[in-house]
């Protein structure tokens, strides 16, 4: 494992990417969009000469060679070998070839990251299978999409686990997180129909709240833009849980999200439950 090394996998349009190396990592990302890469490679053009930065045009998949990939036009992030992702929502998108890479070769070339990052819209899994547990990254995040990931790396050997919400990065916690409450007071303070609050905000209120509202999407000064998978590592909000403790909350929050119930986790506009799965060796 290589300490000041990120796996950047599904770069999109380079916004983790940045943050990584703000905080001085190298940086490995990989992305499919042949039109991101190349947005990319202009917008990091420094880092590249510098090699702090490698970025390499490729989908993950199985086995090597070139496949039909799908581009969603009005959503890059969704872009995927499934075509009922990248058309989510009636989304426009065109399908491309691609050549593709196993992550192995990835893990053989550059050596295991400090910290991988996988958000590639279906294709997780395939990046875990590939990990061997006698040398791992130190922390692992995937785009949660059941229990299938959360117990692949617990057999890897990970031992603990934190729910991040992708919506103002909230820790899945029961009972709720201080943050969660914070969260979930300012979003009241903002709504609230009552005629005290709306005196209060016409007279400041409003600005103030919406300032700390903004607190959520930034950490050691750096605000994370819409979609980024945001911190990592220890500087995660929240506690560290074990495996039993992340099923069972991830249960919960499964069955409140079924049952319709209003929550700071989920966008009440789409219902979407967007959550990363973070995962650390044992400390």
């Amino acid at each position: 494992m290589t300490t000041d090394l990120i796996f950047d996998v599904g770069m999109n349009n380079g916004d983790d990417t940045a943050y990584y190396l703000h905080r001085g990592y190298r940086v490995v990302a990989i992305e499919a969009d042949p039109a991101l890469v190349a947005a990319a490679a202009q917008r990091f053009a420094s880092e590249i000469k510098q090699g702090r930065l490698t970025l390499v045009e490729a989908a993950i998949a199985e086995q090597e060679g070139v496949l039909p990939f799908w581009i969603c036009d009005d959503k890059p992030a969704w872009s995927s070998f499934d075509r009922s992702i990248a058309s989510r929502n009636s989304c426009r998108h065109h399908q491309i070839d691609v050549s593709c890479c196993r992550f192995s070769s990835l893990l053989n070339t550059y050596g295991v990251p400090y910290y991988l990052k996988v958000d590639i819209e279906g294709g997780e899994l395939i990046c875990l299978h590939a990990l061997q547990r006698e040398d791992l990254p130190s922390y692992v995040s995937v785009e949660y999409s059941g229990q299938l990931m959360l117990d692949t790396l617990q057999s890897l050997g990970y031992s603990r686990f934190k729910g991040i919400s992708q919506y103002a990065f909230l820790p899945l916690e029961i009972p709720a997180s201080r943050r969660q409450k914070e969260f979930e007071l300012i979003r009241y303070g903002l709504a609230s129909g009552s005629l005290f609050l709306r005196l209060l905000r016409r007279a400041g209120l409003a600005k103030l709240l919406n300032k700390r509202l903004d607190r959520f999407n930034s950490f050691r000064g750096w605000s994370f833009p819409e979609g980024s998978s945001g911190p990592f590592g220890e500087d995660l909000p929240g506690s560290w849980h074990t495996y039993v403790e992340m099923c069972e909350i991830f249960d919960q929050f499964r069955r409140e999200f079924d049952r319709g119930v209003p929550s700071p986790f989920w966008d009440s506009r789409s219902f979407s439950f967007w959550v990363d799965l973070h995962a650390a060796l044992p400390a």
